[in-house]
């Protein structure tokens, strides 16, 4: 924090929902099954087994929509409808393959990134994508021994999630980050109790 003796919250490594940042995991993972950032999901109401959740300010397309616009407006109705296309274990897999190691959900809000997680191992996953490899290991002393050997993401991986999250720059959530080059993603939790970008 800016001032230690206002807050000692440690605003790195507490667990903290990451929110709609966490729609990284969910869409790379529909990536990896073959999808583009110009797929189509059906971005309009609906209903899990009486969960309903809604986009922001109550607003949806009503109609299919590129996966790159769900994405960069955060649409959490496209979010779930494509975590239950792709399925949990995908984007778990994702997630640990990007370098998480703390709980998710066993149910479809792991979507909306309701999991607590620490900054550090979301920033982590993040840098994969910058990196063009996984994992990145966050560290910050001196003697740090690099882990194994990374593995390289994919073409059409960085591709497709570097358009992503470029459309949330400059089009969608995160258009006040819009500076030359940018990439990232907004995430936010209810009541803006938590609000955060990563990129």
């Amino acid at each position: 924090g800016r001032d230690y003796k206002t807050s000692q919250f440690n605003r790195a490594d507490a667990g903290r929902q990451p929110g709609s940042a966490f729609k990284l995991f969910v869409y790379l993972a529909a990536i990896r099954q073959g999808m583009t950032p110009t797929s189509p999901i059906l971005d309009a109401p609906v209903d899990v087994r009486g969960w309903s959740p809604k986009n922001h300010e109550g607003k949806y397309a009503g109609r299919e929509v590129p996966l790159i616009t769900a994405f960069a407006g955060s649409s959490n109705v496209a979010a779930v409808r494509l975590a239950q296309q792709v399925g949990r274990k995908a984007i778990v897999d994702t997630a640990r393959d990007l370098g998480v190691t703390e709980p998710i959900p066993d149910d479809l809000t792991l979507a909306l990134g309701t999991g607590p997680m620490s900054l550090v191992q979301l920033t982590g996953a993040y840098a994969a994508i910058a990196a063009g490899e996984t994992p990145v290991t966050p560290h910050g002393l001196a003697d740090f021994k690099a882990p194994k050997k990374a593995r390289a993401l994919s073409k059409a991986e960085l591709a497709g999630m570097r358009d992503l999250l470029r459309s949330t720059v400059h089009r969608g959530t995160g258009v006040e980050a819009a500076i030359p080059g940018a990439f990232g993603k907004t995430g936010t939790t209810q009541g803006y109790r938590d609000a955060i970008f990563v990129g």
